[in-house]
């Protein structure tokens, strides 16, 4: 088991007594990295606060300048000290005309898992979902939902 600090003990000591969670699993939290695509929405709050709390270690906001997404990263990092986050305009280092596809190959290169969140009138429930999905990925617990599956909930 990893050498964790006190207060991370006692900030993640719900969820390293479940299984499939644990040190290792918490390890790997803290060492995962995930890009929060959304423009800054309630869906995508949502979903970076579920995150940040469970002690993901890095936070990558993506989203258009002045849509909100840059307007919290602060209260991400005052919610778990150990969460760094990064903000980042949509689109950032993706190229030209094949933006799109560069940023889905740099996704699955660079970051654990990603959280692509469309803002609806069920904001807090498709950010949760969203999170929940990318923590699967990260703690490799059961399979990934089909992408269709946001569009259900």
């Amino acid at each position: 088991m990893a050498r964790f600090r006190d207060d991370q003990l006692v900030r993640y000591a719900r969820q390293m007594v479940l299984p499939g969670v644990g040190g290792t699993g918490q390890e790997r939290l803290l060492g995962a990295r995930v890009l929060v695509r959304a423009g800054g929405g309630a869906a995508a709050r949502a979903a970076a606060t579920y995150l940040a709390a469970a002690g993901v270690g890095r936070l990558v906001l993506e989203g258009a300048p002045g849509a909100g997404a840059f307007g919290w990263g602060d209260e991400l990092r005052g919610l778990n000290p150990d969460v760094q986050v990064e903000l980042r305009a949509a689109g950032a280092g993706a190229g030209e005309a094949t933006a799109e596809a560069a940023g889905a190959f740099a996704a699955i290169l660079d970051f654990s898992a990603t959280a692509d969140v469309p803002d609806s009138p069920a904001a807090a429930l498709h950010g949760a979902f969203a999170a929940a999905e990318a923590l699967k990925r990260i703690l490799q617990i059961g399979r990934p939902a089909a992408p269709d599956a946001l569009a259900e909930a």
